[in-house]
């Protein structure tokens, strides 16, 4: 499945790099990495929610209540 943002990420890498140089950019992945996995992990969650039947779905949205609005985003996503 192609990065459908990997070509938007390249040019803005690109202009951030030729405005502030390769410092800011290497600086910029850094501090950014554990925000990209953490969304990663939460969209993850939600999927797997997602995948549970009703039940079990109400349980962990009330064990868990920081997971209810992304999925009720990613619900309206997938069902338009």
């Amino acid at each position: 499945m192609p990065n459908r943002y990997k070509k938007t990420l390249d040019a803005l890498l690109a202009s951030v790099e030729r405005r502030y140089g390769q410092e800011k950019i290497e600086r910029l992945k850094v501090s950014l990495k554990k925000s990209v996995w953490e969304a990663t992990d939460r969209e993850l969650v939600v999927q797997l929610i997602a995948q549970e039947k009703w039940w079990s779905r109400l349980l962990l949205l009330t064990l868990y209540p920081r997971y209810i609005l992304p999925y009720l985003i990613r619900i309206r996503r997938t069902s338009s």
